[in-house]
């Protein structure tokens, strides 16, 4: 299935338009009791998506068009996230959500400063979400997608303490995935590669190179695939996110910032 700003709309989102500032101004606030359980109710009529995947952009003309250093408009993003994560994760109680972090030019086409910034700032995040009371609470696994082994060791010493002490959940509050060193095609060829390795060693045969075979070769094995993509700076491109996985439908991928799609609250 494919939401766009009227589906959005149509399982609760609240208002959405297609102009405003970045993700920074996601909207947060209390939530009572009856505002949870009308929210409840619009899942179980309308249908949520299953698997909710967010391109996290913009957060740089955030803080430039506010006269910031990029470092805050990145703080701010990450504020955010962490507010999306009890948003998608515990109020509505969508089952998946998968965030792309940082691509695999995000780490090598950047500034040296920024990206050094950018690497303390995600490896902190980490760290909180593997203590974080919340995440205990409510059970919810994290995860961390890509080619790991090519992060700075401190990202990926972050990286997996947060799944270390999280793995023992088994998704069962739900499951956050981070996509770190990402792209979509090196997924995809890895995935390939480890296909004609197994062919070669007599670990597969040729009848069994099928499209589940490669997907239980892609970093995201085991998640379902998204029903929903939602890029927060408003572009309608995928930049090279979940390749395989996103159904190419144009209305699949969400035209809506995400500061102006905020839960009913």
């Amino acid at each position: 299935r494919a939401w766009g700003t009227e589906g959005l709309r149509a399982w609760g989102f609240g208002k959405v338009s297609g102009v405003g500032s970045a993700a920074a101004d996601l909207k947060t606030g209390p939530v009572d009791a009856s505002q949870i359980e009308v929210l409840r109710d619009m899942r179980s009529q309308r249908g949520l998506p299953e698997h909710l995947a967010i391109i996290m952009d913009g957060n740089r003309r955030y803080a430039r068009a506010r006269g910031l250093p990029d470092r805050l408009g990145h703080v701010k993003g990450k504020e955010r996230l962490e507010e999306l994560v009890r948003l998608v994760l515990v109020e509505a109680g969508i089952k998946y959500l998968t965030v792309y972090a940082l691509s695999v030019d995000n780490l090598t086409k950047r500034d040296h400063t920024e990206v050094s910034q950018l690497v303390e700032l995600i490896a902190t995040g980490l760290e909180q979400l593997a203590c974080h009371p919340d995440i205990s609470r409510n059970r919810i696994t994290v995860r961390v997608a890509g080619a790991l082994d090519h992060l700075p060791a401190r990202l990926q010493d972050a990286a997996a303490l947060a799944r270390k002490q999280t793995e023992r959940y088994g998704g069962e509050g739900g499951v956050l995935t981070i996509c770190l060193a990402y792209d979509g095609r090196r997924e995809i060829l890895r995935a390939a590669q480890q296909l004609a390795i197994d062919l070669q060693n007599g670990v597969l045969s040729e009848a069994e190179l099928t499209e589940e075979a490669l997907g239980e070769r892609l970093y995201t094995y085991g998640l379902p695939d998204p029903d929903m993509v939602i890029r927060t700076s408003g572009e309608r491109r995928v930049s090279n996110f979940l390749l395989w996985q996103v159904n190419q439908d144009p209305g699949a991928c969400s035209s809506t910032l995400i500061s102006r799609c905020s839960l009913p609250l």
